[in-house]
């Protein structure tokens, strides 16, 4: 996962009716959810199809979100699609809460 945490400076308070300057961290993190493609056409180097990307911050209280891609692929034989995320530990392990899947039409 990626650690997007970043020092803020130069906020003002007041403080005892004085003006002060303050610094704090801010600790997040950014969970990533692709669909790829892996094909011999793109030298089966995978492909991104559609990506979604999430900020999630520890101070937060609200820190589980969905994330939802699908799509129409045409494949051609021996190409294989999959889904790839970021962060698998991040994945709340439950059936009724996730679900990776495929349909062919």
């Amino acid at each position: 996962m990626l650690d997007c945490a970043a020092v803020k400076s130069g906020v003002k308070m007041l403080l005892d009716g004085r003006s002060k300057t303050v610094s704090f961290r801010i600790n997040c993190s950014i969970f990533t959810h692709e669909i790829k493609l892996n094909s011999s056409r793109y030298n089966d180097v995978p492909i991104n199809l559609m990506i979604d990307k999430r900020r999630s911050c520890v101070d937060q209280k609200k820190n589980q979100f969905s994330s939802y891609l699908g799509g129409v692929f045409n494949l051609y034989k021996k190409e294989k699609v999959f889904v790839s995320v970021s962060d698998y530990s991040s994945l709340i392990m439950d059936t009724k809460q996730n679900f990776f899947g495929g349909f062919m039409i």
